[in-house]
């Protein structure tokens, strides 16, 4: 039986490449493995999951489908049950961006021979791009996906210089507010916004709005200096937004503050 994706994992299915051999770290039910084994996208998959019982459900998943002699599915942390050269496509989705920056950096050896990693952060993809960014890897590709009414983004990188890294953020990189707000939200989506970005972009100023009203109770200097780059943030996406959707009627979602 075919599997069939929920939008999420399929925006992470469209960035992997023919013939890869991937892994699929927190593989849960082994969905992504499968679907790209039997569409002959990956030609081999590992699918692991750091707790034996989901790596029950993905392996009895994977006998199901008659695919276990193509995807080896493996019990452990992160990509220490991958050896160097067994795949050149990571895949990390449905966790934090702390925790896939994580993964990825506890995994040196294995990334030497990674030709691609496509992630899928929760939260705090900045930790991502961060990691990216520090380690020469450069975006290739981010959506702004919505499923089940959550807008969830999807990144792509491939391995070069530091220098390539800095590419996709050359618009941002001398303004150090939008540069954080990059690295937040995504540089190529900022420079090319669709109705799910522009939904996220409201999302987190709403969000980054009632936080900054709640540092603000705060005596601590070291919170009243984090205030300070916060609303420095505020005002450009306020600014970025408004001009990216006139017509929306809402302008700027939290008026500016003295601080």
């Amino acid at each position: 039986m075919a599997v069939t994706l929920s939008a999420r994992l399929q925006a992470i299915a469209d960035l992997v490449p023919r013939g890869a051999r991937i892994v699929d770290v927190g593989t849960d039910h082994a969905l992504l493995p499968i679907f790209l084994v039997q569409s002959h996208v990956a030609i081999s998959a590992i699918a692991t999951d750091i707790a034996a019982l989901p790596a029950h459900s993905a392996a009895t998943n994977v006998r199901g489908h008659g695919l276990a002699d193509v995807i080896d599915v493996r019990v452990g942390p992160g990509l220490r049950t991958v050896l160097p050269g067994e795949i050149d496509t990571v895949i990390v989705a449905g966790m934090g961006g702390s925790t896939i920056r994580e993964v990825l950096s506890d995994s040196t050896l294995v990334l030497r021979d990674v030709r691609r990693i496509i992630v899928q952060p929760m939260n705090q993809g900045h930790h991502v791009r961060s990691f990216f960014l520090d380690n020469g890897w450069a975006l290739t590709a981010e959506r702004a996906v919505l499923d089940h009414g959550r807008i969830y983004e999807v990144l792509a990188a491939i391995p070069g210089t530091h220098s390539e890294a800095m590419q996709s953020y050359k618009d941002f990189a001398d303004d150090a507010p939008a540069m954080r707000v990059a690295l937040d939200l995504g540089p190529t989506l900022l420079q090319c916004a669709t109705p799910e970005f522009l939904t996220r972009v409201k999302e987190t100023l709403e969000h980054w709005c009632k936080r900054e009203h709640k540092m603000r109770q705060s005596g601590r200097e070291d919170v009243r200096r984090q205030v300070v780059h916060l609303r420095r943030q505020i005002v450009w996406l306020e600014a970025w937004y408004n001009g990216q959707a006139p017509n929306e009627g809402t302008g700027t979602t939290c008026s500016p503050q003295e601080t």
